[in-house]
């Protein structure tokens, strides 16, 4: 995820507390979930044993869930669904629509706009513009192999035993 402000950096720090502290089956719990890469970074690490996501924006919530709990679906939609901008105007009806019963919509819709909107911002236009004639287009970050394999890795670790994500 392009995530503004996300704790990655820390995952370090909160590993040296976990380890002073001398904790076992560590849980820790992301508020703010966001691309959630402190959590994830323990998590391979085995230094924590459960990861617990959540976030206060419906959109962010949708997208983690889904991952974590369809990441065959998701990794489907990230291979299959059109990068233009006619399915861009229909990622960006479904996140401003925030339907919350449709979890897996709502959080690929997050997801889609996040990888195509100038600076990951949601609430920007596509990257290259509307009619496509900047220096960048709509599918500059969205390869979609390197999308999948963190959401395969993710899944990957759960059955290597690695820990719970929640």
């Amino acid at each position: 995820m392009r995530y503004p402000g996300g704790k990655a950096a820390l995952a370090g720090f909160f590993g040296d507390v976990i380890d002073r502290l001398a904790m076992s089956d560590a849980v820790y719990v992301e508020p703010y979930a966001g691309g959630v890469g402190a959590g994830l970074s323990l998590l391979r690490q085995d230094r924590i044993q459960e990861l617990v996501i959540n976030d206060i924006d419906p959109a962010v919530h949708s997208f983690w869930r889904s991952v974590t709990q369809q990441p065959d679906e998701f990794i489907h939609r990230v291979i299959s669904t059109p990068l233009d901008v006619d399915e861009w105007r229909h990622q960006k009806a479904i996140y401003r629509e925030a339907d919350e019963t449709d979890v897996m919509a709502l959080g690929f819709a997050f997801f889609y706009l996040n990888r195509t909107n100038r600076s990951g911002i949601l609430n920007a236009g596509p990257i290259g513009g509307m009619n496509q004639t900047g220096n960048y287009k709509i599918d500059a970050r969205f390869n979609r192999d390197q999308l999948a394999e963190p959401i395969v890795n993710i899944e990957l670790s759960r059955g290597r035993g690695k820990g719970r994500i929640r």
